[in-house]
């Protein structure tokens, strides 16, 4: 009888733990949707303000982009904020349609906007130093 009972309770306290478990994962999914992030999110490139505009955010660090494909459409008008998460002085160079950020430092952004009318593959990269050779490099695919 004391085994049976031991296992019962077992048993329950293994439900209440998956409970508590779950709903702690559904907490997080909420936080984590309401709560804006520094983390690089690949969501982070099709957000939208409205209609006419494509908001896209790449962050750089020491020495890469994040995300390193970016891509817009035709004719769309683009705002792009380029943040530089890393403690050296980075910036973001479109290459092929004249288009740069200011060289900015660590925690700082600077917002490019544009609208490409002719489709094709832009390649971006940092022209601060060797940083492109050392792979500062990304694609933007307009199409």
């Amino acid at each position: 009888m004391r085994n049976k009972f031991f296992w019962i309770t077992i048993g329950i306290l293994i439900a209440i733990s998956g409970g508590v478990v779950l709903t702690a994962i559904n907490s997080s999914k909420k936080v984590k949707e309401n709560t804006p992030s520094i983390t690089p999110s690949p969501q982070t490139e099709n957000k939208k303000t409205d209609a006419s505009v494509k908001e896209i955010t790449v962050q750089a660090n020491e020495y890469s982009f994040f995300p390193s494909l970016i891509t817009a459409k035709v004719g769309e008008k683009v705002q792009l904020t380029f943040k530089n998460m890393g403690a050296m002085p980075h910036n973001l160079t479109i290459e092929g349609l004249n288009l740069a950020t200011k060289t900015i430092g660590g925690g700082q952004s600077d917002v490019l906007e544009f609208t490409v009318d002719k489709s094709g593959t832009y390649l971006f990269y940092c022209s601060v130093g060797t940083h492109r050779e050392l792979g500062m490099e990304g694609t933007l695919e307009v199409k």
